[in-house]
């Protein structure tokens, strides 16, 4: 688990305040965890923490080598070819870049996502970037020799030991080297097939159309992408709201909903098809 989805336990006079209702039952929840609909406010209080610990611990190289830490490897340095290709960042009031000019010295900023899934630094920093991030997680949460029996706050199963320029994040392909963010080929497959299934589904001359789980399907994929290409969202509000026309009407009863997303047929009109069909066009194989 990481830091920030490590579980959190909190008092039990808390629980009533975030109890819920579901169907015939009170649920009253004994702990939170990142993400969950009952989450109260504070349940990002300790990922919070362990991110501000990690880049602002102060003289950040004196640290202890953690053992994960130490596991991790860098790449070979870049042939002056490939370096000479790199884009630059343009430094402007909201970033300032990693090396204070003030301090002048960039281990006082150590980047780190607040879950420890993502760390940054420059290549002579990495090690202690990841180093100072490992520690301070284990600071908040717990180190593995205290509690055996405790699963520990970072999973070493699922830690990558490999420094990369190219990272998928958040389902997102980062590439350090050309500082661009890029939706990946998968996304866009999986996409161009949805559609090309609602473009046939719209054009059975029977005119019985597509089922809502199927346009769900597409408007999350293209909000996804929308991160990268905001005109997606654009191109789709009109499909957004007659989904969500249909979908009010739909009743409340939860078995009779879970086939009528199947079962349920949308007739997309050719305004929001022609949209579909331009943006389909942009879903080639070029990754950049």
């Amino acid at each position: 688990m990481l830091a920030a989805f490590h579980r959190i336990l909190y008092h039990p006079t808390l629980a009533p305040a975030f109890a819920s209702v579901w169907n015939q039952h009170l649920v009253t929840p004994v702990g939170t965890i990142f993400g969950a609909r009952n989450s109260p406010s504070f349940y990002m209080e300790a990922g919070e923490a362990r991110a501000h610990l990690a880049m602002h611990v102060p003289q950040a190289s004196s640290l202890p080598m953690e053992d994960l830490a130490a596991s991790v490897q860098l790449p070979p340095l870049p042939t002056p070819a490939e370096a000479a290709l790199f884009a630059q960042a343009v430094q402007d009031s909201q970033h300032l870049g990693i090396a204070h000019a003030v301090s002048g010295n960039p281990e006082r900023h150590l980047p780190s996502f607040v879950d420890d899934s993502c760390s940054a630094h420059c290549r002579n920093y990495i090690h202690t970037c990841i180093n100072a991030s490992v520690w301070a997680a284990r600071q908040i949460f717990g180190f593995p020799i205290e509690d055996p029996h405790r699963p520990p706050c970072i999973n070493p199963t699922k830690w990558i030991a490999l420094v990369t320029a190219v990272v998928k994040f958040l389902g997102f392909l980062v590439d350090m080297r050309r500082m661009i963010v890029v939706w990946p080929t998968d996304k866009r497959d999986k996409l161009g097939c949805l559609l090309d299934l609602l473009f046939i589904e719209q054009s059975d001359p029977r005119g019985r159309g597509s089922s809502p789980k199927l346009v769900a399907r597409i408007l999350g994929l293209l909000c996804h992408g929308a991160f990268v290409a905001p005109l997606g969202v654009l191109q789709t509000l009109h499909m957004q709201f007659i989904l969500n026309d249909v979908v009010s009407k739909a009743g409340r009863a939860p078995q009779r909903l879970r086939r009528w997303w199947n079962m349920r047929k949308i007739i997309v009109p050719l305004p929001i098809l022609s949209d579909l069909h331009a943006l389909r066009s942009t879903l080639d194989n070029s990754l950049y």
